[in-house]
């Protein structure tokens, strides 16, 4: 008698088990898929929200710095000083901005945040490569000096006249740590919401299995 008892529980644990653990399965990848696409829709918000205001500021600044060329031009100066004076302001105004360089149309620096860096030819490939186009381009990644930087590349130009390329680059690390602490709640937010689910699951599980028990019980 003892031997039947235990088969019959070991037969309704192994349905309460593989049941479980089915259900368990599906629900698992789906919440896990479901996160991940949140995140990575919270991920692109807070990055296009970054970038739109970059590009804000790198337009407001690329203006006062197009009518001081324009003012060099017509007087037949270099206008550094102009372009210095805009860039100091611009960096006490806007704490975000890590660093401003300020390049002709022969990628020589006319204007920069570090003044060693005056009238020094633009070396970097990266920027070597994309310095040529004509639309505003943005790009994160991670400086050896700055750290995460959000890069923003602005033509300075009116119509088919162009002077050259402003660069600016912000602190993008509150942005990363922010992405990450997202990434962080929301991992446990769906590890808690699993845990309940299964909880739930088991818990109907069990309910069914009890009828049954007493539906071939009666018999």
């Amino acid at each position: 008698m003892n031997i039947v008892s235990a088969l019959q529980e070991w037969y309704e644990s192994s349905i309460r088990f593989r049941i479980l653990s089915t259900i368990g399965l599906i629900v698992t990848v789906l919440m896990v898929l479901i996160s991940f696409a949140i995140l990575y829709q919270w991920r692109s918000l807070i990055i296009d929200e970054l970038e739109n205001n970059a590009r804000s500021i790198a337009k407001s600044f690329s203006i006062p710095v197009i009518d001081a060329l324009i003012q060099a031009e017509q007087q037949e100066i270099t206008g550094a000083d102009h372009l210095e004076s805009h860039i100091h302001n611009f960096l006490e105004n806007v704490p975000s901005i890590k660093y401003i360089s300020i390049q002709d149309n022969r990628n020589l620096i006319i204007g920069h945040s570090d003044l060693t860096m005056y009238n020094q030819p633009l070396t970097s490939e990266r920027l070597l490569h994309v310095i040529e186009t004509r639309e505003t381009l943005t790009s994160i990644f991670e400086d050896p000096e700055y750290g995460w930087v959000l890069e923003v590349l602005q033509p300075l130009q009116i119509g088919e006249k162009r002077w050259g390329t402003a660069i600016l680059g912000f602190d993008a690390s509150a942005t990363r740590k922010k992405a990450g602490t997202s990434f962080f709640q929301l991992l446990f937010l769906t590890v808690v919401a699993l845990s309940v689910t299964l909880g739930l699951i088991y818990f109907f599980i069990q309910r069914i299995l009890s009828s049954l028990r007493s539906l071939v019980h009666e018999v």
